[in-house]
């Protein structure tokens, strides 16, 4: 029998369905509407609202793109819009506000959209804009006034944000996510218990809405944090543990706590991370130190990991610009030949420093008259093998450009700089040894073998750390990996003294936190595990971040994978002359590389620089004075 529903009905029909979350019979219904009237352009639009609810943003762009095609509207190309934000092209996003501006510019929600955009390519100015153009439209726009908020928030003018957050509170009471960051922004005003107040509203709306549970236990977090604050510079026992009663109802693991607490007092952090350290997944805590059954000597290898993670926190890196010199053959590989190669890690032992791995224990053992050849352990033939890439944060460095990156031992400062954004990276604190298992010496009358699959297959970013480097002859921490004066100056404007001041006051305060953690844990295993053979492992997390004082005007950073080489031997690759071990990390691309930077010698920089250009990757030359012969 012949149906006899009109292309409106269908349509009508659709729509009910989509509001029941009934998609697939909601989608077959535009279907059939848009065979009988094929320029249903509301049909096409209404589509792509379900698709991009199933997250098949492409699909949903296609149907915009048709329902622009048969009737352009403000509607369709405001949605088309927010795909092409939740796909991070934001250029395409912005283009598509105007055209909905255009169309009708009364509309409150398409300025607050394109002021996300903006907010997102960090044109701070012009998304304030968009905020207040919205404002203006609608006066009782709540989430206008939370994004401006927020952004004031970024840019850490807390007085402006507050006045924003309440203004969106008095329009709308029930939305948890303003009474949070309004905490955080009483937070940075040390108002401490006004932000408590904020996060317990926080609280209560979304114990009544259970859709939220990840976000209760960040609140959970930001609460127990501005609980310690309160104490300021006195040691309260009572309020630590209140704090971590909230840590532990948001989930938080001992890395997250040192992380969020980095600048509170060391009392503090050792007292809370004892409690926390039960949440620990890495492998030297649940394998290995979870399972001592010496309640004298667990708690001394607890104390001793506790000091080994403070001081992993203070070198966590998460910045922009950070480089990698190679040379123009690697550079095409990566970046040109379009065969999507990922980027490698090396098997340590074949790097330049035959001291590697042997600095943080002869410097824990008090040793000063080690001599480093490179007749040193294969590392190769180990149970554990230890793959690095070498970072530096000097993007434009005369030194790395001469040692790295040649075409021929003659020719100096013909390689590039690649500079990275921080999304190469690992934006969480992680250790290096996450998810290993391997054999360790427990107690005599144990030997537990612990080995077993390394985690998974899937491509996983690793997190980067600063080195530290020690001189080997006096025993002393001289300097960490930092960036170099002239090169602050580059980056920020010297014209922005005050900046560059404070950032080198706070390299030197990590520096000296690290110098005194060091002596501590230096003087902990003396008096406490002189000769265990353990503590090399319960460090492993530390031991290749340790560098000699020789190479510390190359100013490292390290992503570090340590593998087991039994269980992770499909993982590890040789190059076709055999000259060098090495694992694939993740591929190089317009998104995560912020341009590359040729150095003084570098040869045929014109093809390069319009190869480059075509995939969106901006270039630069390095002008150092280096002699050519």
């Amino acid at each position: 029998m012949k149906n006899s529903k009109t292309a409106q009905e269908y349509y009508n029909e659709g729509n009910v369905l989509y509001k029941s979350k009934k998609y697939d019979k909601a989608i077959e219904c535009y279907d059939e509407a848009i065979k009988l009237y094929p320029d249903y352009f509301e049909a096409y639009n209404n589509k792509g609202l379900i698709l991009f609810d199933l997250k098949k943003y492409y699909e949903a762009i296609e149907c915009y793109n048709k329902s622009i095609a048969i009737k352009p509207t403000s509607v369709s190309y405001n949605n088309k819009g927010i795909v092409l934000f939740y796909l991070e092209k934001y250029t395409e996003a912005i283009e598509c506000y105007d055209k909905a501006i255009e169309f009708d510019a009364t509309p409150c929600d398409i300025y607050n959209n394109k002021g996300l955009v903006l907010f997102k390519l960090k044109k701070y100015t012009e998304a304030i804009e968009c905020y207040d153009k919205a404002i203006n439209l609608n006066k009782n726009f709540f989430e206008a006034y939370m994004n401006k908020g927020d952004l004031c928030l970024t840019l850490r003018e807390y007085e402006k944000s507050i006045k924003c957050y309440e203004e969106s509170i008095r329009i709308n009471k029930n939305y948890f996510g303003i009474y949070n960051n309004k905490g955080v922004a009483l937070s940075n005003l040390k108002k401490y218990e006004e932000a408590v107040i904020c996060y317990d509203k926080a609280i209560e709306i979304l114990n009544l809405n259970k859709k939220y549970n990840k976000n209760i236990e960040e609140i959970y977090d930001n609460k127990g944090k501005a609980v310690i604050k309160q104490c300021g510079n006195k040691f309260n026992n009572e309020k630590y543990d209140e704090a971590y009663t909230y840590f532990e109802k948001g989930k938080l693991d001992v890395l997250q706590f040192f992380l969020i607490s980095k600048k509170d007092k060391r009392q503090c952090k050792f007292h809370i991370a004892k409690k926390l350290i039960k949440h620990d997944n890495d492998y030297v805590y649940k394998e290995f130190i979870n399972n001592i059954i010496d309640k004298d000597k667990k708690e001394k290898y607890i104390e001793l990991y506790i000091q080994e993670l403070y001081i992993l926190n203070l070198l966590f890196v998460n910045e922009d610009k950070i480089a990698h010199y190679t040379n123009n053959q690697t550079l095409r590989s990566l970046l040109i030949d379009g065969k999507d190669e990922k980027f490698h890690l090396h098997l340590i032992n074949k790097l330049n420093d035959p001291s590697e791995g042997k600095v943080l224990k002869d410097y824990l053992n008090e040793k000063t008259d080690s001599i480093y050849t490179n007749k040193g352990k294969d590392n190769s033939k180990e149970d554990l093998m230890t793959f690095v890439g070498s970072f530096t944060f000097n993007t434009d460095s005369l030194n790395q450009f001469r040692l790295y990156g040649k075409e021929s031992a003659e020719k100096e400062a013909t390689g590039v700089s690649i500079i990275f954004k921080k999304d190469f990276f690992n934006k969480e604190f992680k250790l290096i040894s996450s998810n290993l298992k391997i054999k360790l010496s427990l107690d005599d009358n144990q030997n537990k073998d612990l080995s077993s699959e390394i985690s998974t297959d899937k491509e996983e970013k690793l997190t980067l750390f600063r080195c530290i480097y020690i001189d080997p002859k006096t025993n002393k921490v001289i300097s960490l990996g930092q960036k170099e004066k002239y090169m602050l100056c580059r980056d920020k404007g010297i014209e922005k003294e005050e900046e560059i001041r404070k950032e080198i006051e706070v390299n030197n305060d990590i520096l000296q936190d690290v110098d005194e953690k060091l002596k501590d844990m230096q003087t902990y295993i003396k008096n406490n595990l002189k000769d265990d053979d353990n503590v090399d492992k319960i460090l492993v997390d530390l031991r290749y971040l340790v560098k000699h004082v020789a190479f510390k005007e190359e100013q490292e950073c390290r992503l570090i994978k340590v593998l087991n080489a039994e269980n992770d031997k499909n993982k590890i690759h040789s190059y076709d002359d055999f000259h060098q071990l090495y694992i694939d990390y993740i591929p190089l691309s317009a998104t995560n590389v912020e341009k590359v930077c040729f150095g003084p010698c570098f040869s045929n920089k014109e093809v390069y620089e319009f190869e480059l250009g075509k995939l969106g990757i901006e270039t630069d030359s390095s002008n150092h004075p280096i002699a050519t012969f």
